[in-house]
């Protein structure tokens, strides 16, 4: 794979990059919406509960460092005890992904029951891409492609890759020829500054409607484990308990 290229053709093009969106401001602090979503995870907050939390961190942040209350020796106490602690939750971390089997059941109920949770906020597409250097190339796998009743037996000797892209989020040449064709289609050769395209248009998807099981699997997954995160760990405690001799006396 060539994965600079990939990197190049996506919103690191600065042709087709967005003019990064802020959604809160601290001072000369700035919450963009790509911090939010990086925040967020998959958090069941809402956008606004952890733009909260990010405005009163900053907020103290903003003071701590030059306010004379601050404790330095405490604070190196502070952050011995953070680094036991974060070892811990790490250790914690680890056990909780082997007790947690959810079925495939579970998982289909959950996605069932919520799917204000898995919706496209932007018309996408999957789509796969195959990038040459030279037209000759791209033109020579293009009548193959088109040939073959299997498409990947062809696609699996040039550089390919499968993506979900939203609209917008590829260079202008890329992005009007794919959200302008019908899935199953083939587009290119595509011309850029990054050499010749063809891209295989595997399935479009209108904005607000629903993220099929397959993409949302691993969304679904962890939505699920941050509800029952609690009760896991209650049962990883209790086992661990019976290997080793715990004892509480009274005062």
């Amino acid at each position: 794979m060539l994965l600079p290229a990939l990197c190049l053709l996506i919103a690191c093009s600065k042709q087709s990059e967005p003019e990064p969106r802020m959604r809160a401001r601290v001072g000369d602090r700035e919450l963009l919406e790509s911090d939010l979503r990086s925040l967020q995870g998959y958090s069941l907050l809402s956008d606004e509960e952890l733009i909260d939390r990010w405005i009163n961190r900053q907020i103290l942040l903003s003071r701590a460092s030059g306010d004379n209350l601050l404790d330095r020796k405490a604070l190196s106490s502070k952050m011995a005890r953070f680094s036991s602690s974060l070892e811990l939750q790490l250790y914690l971390d680890s056990l909780t992904r082997h007790y947690f089997n959810p079925t495939e059941g579970d998982l289909l109920a959950y996605y069932n029951d919520h799917p204000e949770f898995f919706t496209f906020q932007r018309e996408s597409a999957r789509i796969v891409m195959a990038s040459f250097i030279k037209f000759e190339e791209a033109s020579a796998a293009l009548r193959q492609l088109r040939a073959s009743s299997n498409r990947d037996s062809v696609l699996a000797f040039f550089n390919y890759d499968h993506m979900l892209i939203a609209r917008d989020q590829l260079i202008p040449e890329l992005n009007e020829a794919i959200f302008s064709a019908q899935p199953g289609n083939i587009i290119g050769p595509v011309f850029s500054e990054f050499g010749y395209h063809l891209v295989v248009v595997e399935s479009r998807y209108s904005q607000g409607a629903k993220i099929p099981l397959e993409i949302a699997l691993d969304q679904v997954t962890e939505r699920l484990l941050q509800i029952q995160i609690q009760s896991i760990h209650i049962s990883i405690i209790d086992s661990l308990s019976e290997t080793l001799d715990v004892e509480v006396r009274p005062r």
